[in-house]
Formats: C-alpha cells, structure tokens, sequence
C-alpha cells in the first residue's frame, strides 16, 4: 500500500512538472515572439522613415 502511494505521490509531482514546464515554455515563447515583432516592425518602420 505505501509503495502504490508513494508512487501516485510521485506520479502527481512529475504530472505538476510537466505542467509547469508547459506553462513556463509556452510564456517564454510568447513573450520571445512578442519582442521578435516588435523589432521586426521597429526596424520596418526606421527602414521606411
């Protein structure tokens, strides 16, 4: 019994990780993206000017 325990316990804790992992990849690339973009148009708009 501690033993299957033990392991949901474990099982919770590394379904946690994935789901931060998740998360916290998914911000970095919106907010690498974001910026990306907002080079890319600065740049457009100095090359226009």
């Amino acid at each position: 019994m501690l033993c299957s325990y033990s392991w949901l316990k474990s099982q919770r804790y590394s379904v946690a990780n994935a789901l931060m992992y998740c998360s916290y990849t998914a911000g970095v690339a919106a907010l690498s993206r974001f910026y990306f973009y907002q080079l890319y148009f600065t740049a457009n708009n100095l090359c226009d000017g």
